[in-house]
């Protein structure tokens, strides 16, 4: 873990300077720094908000969080004494990543392809699947001992990011300029994504608002970057709307063929005509 750490640190210098010609252009970007002291275990935390970002880092004696957020591109990252966890998301392709003493597992997630990678001592192992095949390729010296070090990175990679996503739920900003309350959105988000279940899958929009919502012009996105542009249609106070993925049986239909959500998690995005981002839901 030496490495991972010294890699860590590293990155993050680069990324530090790299911010620092942007941070300087931008005069309306603001950033503060926290020290907590809590029993054993003093808190620093880091924020930095600009117009269409936010970026906040939480670090103690024992672990470190950062979380990076765009109008466009998202990122992650944990580390713990015992793993590293990094996810990052733009339109078209999510990516995320642990890091153990067993090894280091990397899934790739996007329009076109989905690519496993695992890499341990004893070699690396690369599974892809395009347009619906499955192709395999093994590099090092022992490929069962890969094997197994993929099965038990992935018999935890749920939960890894789990942890990561508690961690971006509570670390979001508390407003931003089309907002001003820290109150919850009056717009909620939910998402099916068993394609087996009844009519499949679908993202369901419920309005809370005291006035009808006109969905025009209005976007759904997911974490890979497939969008649906809604028609004019409404959704009148204390009622919700279904977008499915394939079927007609609901208001609104994808028709993509495909699934758009996730089994192993995913993010809907909710966007106004203004691109704003509404709400969103995670799972």
């Amino acid at each position: 873990m030496e490495s991972i750490r010294s890699t860590v640190v590293t990155a993050l210098v680069l990324v530090g300077l790299l911010a620092l010609p942007a941070a300087s252009e931008n005069l309306s970007e603001q950033e503060t720094v926290e020290s907590v002291e809590t029993a054993n275990n003093p808190v620093e935390v880091m924020t930095r908000t600009g117009p269409d970002s936010f970026v906040k880092e939480v670090s103690t004696a024992f672990e470190s969080f950062k979380t990076n957020t765009s109008r466009n591109q998202s990122s992650s990252t944990l580390e713990t004494p015992n793993y590293r966890i990094e996810t990052f998301s733009n339109p078209g392709e999510t990516v995320k990543k642990v890091e153990s003493d067993q090894g280091v597992l990397k899934k790739i997630n996007s329009s076109s392809e989905k690519v496993t990678v695992v890499e341990a001592p004893e070699g690396r192992l690369v599974e892809k699947i395009v347009d619906g095949e499955k192709v395999v390729k093994f590099t090092g010296i022992n490929k069962s001992e890969v094997e197994s070090a993929k099965q038990i990175l992935e018999s935890n990679f749920d939960e890894r990011l789990s942890e990561i996503q508690e961690r971006k739920s509570t670390n979001k900003p508390e407003s931003n300029e089309n907002n001003d309350s820290s109150e919850p959105s009056s717009i909620e988000l939910y998402v099916q994504p068993d394609t087996s279940l009844g009519e499949g899958e679908y993202v369901e929009i419920r309005n809370l608002e005291s006035e009808a919502l006109d969905l025009e012009s209005w976007r759904i996105e997911d974490e890979n970057g497939a969008s649906y542009t809604f028609e004019p249609g409404e959704i009148d106070p204390g009622n919700s709307a279904k977008l499915y993925t394939n079927s007609t049986a609901g208001e609104y239909n994808w028709g993509r063929g495909l699934a758009v959500w996730n089994s192993d998690g995913d993010t809907a995005y909710l966007y106004d005509k203004e691109d704003s981002l509404i709400s969103e839901y995670s799972y």
